[in-house]
């Protein structure tokens, strides 16, 4: 109908409302409060200092303190993170896919993909919780498609 929602927090909860089967949140209150606290976390602190990195992946020459003061809040959003997933858990909360993990992985994908080549190296190496879910969540074959298309898509974007 011409609708906008810029918002991706907001598209994946009208999507999860207008399709609620397989349902994306979790099954209770605490688990829906933490799925949310999760999508939040990376909405307000993980994505915001990862944009002003696009711009230096084709800089012609990178402005280092830009670069060395982003990965250094993205390394404070990481550790928000290890601190409220999941303990030993495929997913990010309450044991399946969930909208936690739709906003989760997006960002993880660009972390350890384009990102990557400019000074994040191994983003979840000190971070056990982290490591262990990008390990295994990519496992899901969902998961594994949009991380999928994501990558070729960054390909495009690199050839330009």
């Amino acid at each position: 109908d011409g609708s906008v929602l810029p918002e991706s927090e907001v598209v994946v909860e009208y999507l999860e409302d207008i399709h609620p089967q397989p349902a994306l949140r979790p099954d209770t209150a605490e688990g829906r409060a933490r799925a949310r606290l999760l999508a939040r976390i990376v909405d307000l602190y993980l994505y915001p200092p990862v944009q002003p990195l696009f711009g230096q992946l084709r800089a012609e020459e990178r402005d280092e303190v830009l670069i060395e003061a982003k990965l250094a809040e993205i390394g404070q959003a990481l550790d928000l993170l290890e601190h409220y997933l999941d303990e030993d858990s495929r997913y990010a909360v309450g044991g399946r896919l969930s909208t936690a993990d739709a906003a989760i992985v997006p960002v993880w994908v660009i972390l350890t993909g384009p990102v990557a080549g400019i000074g994040l190296t191994e983003p979840f190496a000190a971070r056990p919780k982290c490591e262990a879910y990008w390990e295994s969540i990519r496992r899901d074959s969902v998961v594994a498609r949009v991380i999928g298309e994501m990558h070729e898509a960054f390909a495009r974007f690199r050839r330009g």
